[in-house]
């Protein structure tokens, strides 16, 4: 039953967020993006610093994945690695710049359901 009304939950966020897209949709980009996760794995792909990654990208473009570890001091295959897997989930580009390739977030509404209340669901905007 639980796991219903979780489920009955999230469908409710998903049509409230496409009809407020319908009523705005300045405020929405092109694409929207659901990704509905196992706890486990959820905690697995957004770790903190992949999230940092995520919000390094939102502040500010960079040339290359040796530009983001050097600003974030961190070593560049770990940075390249949490890459990745990000753009293995559809949240970041890697834009050819030269011989290097620079990370981009791909411009969308993430929607990342964590088994809460529709109301504190966790939005991020690209």
């Amino acid at each position: 039953m639980k796991r219903e009304n979780r489920r009955r939950d999230m469908m409710k966020l998903f049509w409230g967020m496409i009809e407020e897209a319908m009523e705005r949709p300045d405020l929405y980009p092109d694409r929207l993006t659901v990704i509905a996760l196992s706890d486990a794995l959820k905690a697995k792909l957004f770790t903190p610093r992949r999230l940092q990654l995520i919000a390094a990208l939102q502040d500010r473009p960079v040339a290359s994945i040796s530009e983001l570890a050097e600003r974030l001091k961190r070593p560049v295959a770990s940075v390249s690695r949490d890459i990745r897997a990000l753009h293995a989930y559809g949240l970041v580009d890697l834009k050819q710049e030269g011989r290097s390739k620079a990370p981009v977030l791909i411009p969308t509404h993430i929607v990342i359901p964590l088994g809460q209340a529709p109301s504190k669901a966790t939005t991020i905007s690209a």
